[in-house]
């Protein structure tokens, strides 16, 4: 059982806040920020995802929301999470030295991030370049607790019309979080992830 901060409290809330108001830029584009507080590290991630030129790789599911710097590997999910996975992702194999974290608390459109094989995995029905986004806390750490180092990292893959990128960043203490998007974008991917399941049950 956790006990949580106020400070941490107000720091979810406005974790939530900036996930609610980001979106997908016009562009495909993805970027998760790990911001450090008094007794807290919190993530916050928002954008879309170009599939076109990933390579289908299976699926499987996500049920909680953790990190693994040392693998490059972040997850999150608000619950049992169906994911197809896509391969063909370049770039650093870690952003950090220690090993599997899960979060107290994780919210928002279920995914993970594998870095060290460079992999994907997106909610089973995603549209290419619709809105994803979520939220990750972690009560009584620090990015030194969680391995995380200080940076920009940033994986790509495609090229021209398709090419796209996800970027972790792990803000210096004091930082702000880059200000969010549209809110329509997001909605709007939500709304055909949720009409492909349904078409997907009947």
């Amino acid at each position: 059982m956790f006990r949580k901060t106020r400070a941490a409290s107000l720091a979810l809330a406005a974790a939530a806040l900036l996930g609610a108001l980001g979106a997908a830029p016009a562009e495909a584009a993805f970027t998760f920020s790990f911001s450090q507080g008094a007794g807290y590290v919190a993530g916050n991630g928002s954008g879309s995802i170009d599939t076109a030129s990933l390579a289908p790789a299976g699926s499987g599911e996500v049920s909680r929301g953790a990190v693994n710097a040392s693998l490059g590997m972040l997850g999150v999910a608000e619950g049992l999470v169906p994911l197809d996975f896509y391969t063909g992702i370049a770039g650093p194999p870690q952003f950090g030295h220690a090993g599997l974290h899960f979060a107290d608390r994780s919210d928002g459109t279920g995914f993970t991030f594998q870095a060290a094989v460079g992999m994907i995995g997106l909610p089973q029905g995603y549209v290419s370049r619709t809105g994803l986004g979520g939220h990750l806390m972690f009560l009584g750490e620090s990015f030194a607790s969680l391995g995380l180092v200080v940076g920009t990292f940033v994986y790509s893959w495609g090229s021209g019309d398709t090419a796209d990128s996800f970027t972790v960043q792990v803000l210096a203490p004091g930082a702000s979080i880059p200000e969010p998007g549209s809110l329509l974008p997001v909605l709007g991917g939500l709304l055909l992830l949720a009409l492909a399941r349904r078409q997907s049950w009947t």
